[in-house]
C-alpha cells in the first residue's frame, strides 16, 4: 500500500458518513429520488473524482471544505436532474411545467403553461448564451443560475480555478458584446 492509497484511505474513514448525511439532507427534500439509494450514489461519484485528482497529485482535494462541497453541489444536481425529467415529461406533452411542492410520481406533476418574463433584456441573456461554446455556457450558468462557486466549477470541471476565472470574464463580456451587437466569433 502506497502513500497516496493510505492518504485516501483515512480520508474516506473519517469523512464518509458525514458526506452521506450531507447528501441525504439534500435529497430528502425531493420526493422525486430515493434519498438513502441517491445519497449513496452521490458519495461514490464524489469519492471515484476524489480518487482521480489525488492520483493526480491535487493536493487541494484532500481538504475536508472541498470535498463536502463537491458532495454538497453533486447531491443537488442529482435532485434538480430528478425536477427535470419531470419538466420533460410535460415538455412532450406540449405543456411546461410548473413543479409545486414534491414530486412523487408523474400524476403529481402539474403540467401548466409558466409565466412569461417581459423584461426583454431576458430573452436578449437568454439568446446571447445560446450563440456562446458550450465550456463559457457550462461556466456562466453554474456561477449565476446554480450559484456554484469557481472552485467547485473547477473541480467539477477539471480545470484550474484561474481557468474558470478566465471563462467568466470571457463569458461575460461575449454576452455584453453580442446584447450590445457587437458580435464576435467567441472562443472557448
Amino acid at each position: 500500500m502506497n502513500a497516496t492509497s493510505s492518504s485516501f484511505d483515512s480520508l474516506y474513514s473519517s469523512l464518509n458518513d458525514k458526506l452521506i448525511r450531507a447528501a441525504f439532507r439534500i435529497l430528502r427534500q425531493s420526493s422525486a429520488v430515493d434519498a438513502e439509494d441517491a445519497a449513496l450514489d452521490v458519495v461514490q461519484s464524489v469519492w471515484l473524482r476524489i480518487s482521480e485528482l489525488i492520483q493526480a497529485g491535487r493536493e487541494d482535494a484532500k481538504d475536508e471544505p472541498f470535498i463536502m462541497a463537491a458532495t454538497v453541489n453533486r447531491a443537488r444536481n442529482y435532485r434538480r436532474d430528478a425536477q427535470l425529467k419531470a419538466k420533460v415529461i410535460c415538455a412532450s406533452l406540449d405543456a411546461p411545467a410548473r413543479l409545486d411542492g414534491d414530486i412523487t410520481t408523474v400524476g403529481d406533476i402539474l403540467c401548466t403553461p409558466m409565466p412569461r418574463p417581459t423584461d426583454p433584456r431576458l430573452a436578449q441573456i437568454r439568446i446571447a448564451m445560446d450563440s456562446l461554446p458550450e465550456s463559457l455556457r457550462t461556466i456562466l450558468s453554474r456561477t449565476y443560475f446554480d450559484g456554484w462557486s469557481t472552485q467547485e466549477i473547477a473541480f467539477d470541471m477539471g480545470l484550474t480555478v484561474q481557468a474558470v476565472r478566465q471563462r467568466l470574464t470571457r463569458g461575460r463580456a461575449a454576452i455584453q458584446d453580442i446584447i450590445s451587437g457587437n458580435q464576435q466569433k467567441v472562443a472557448a
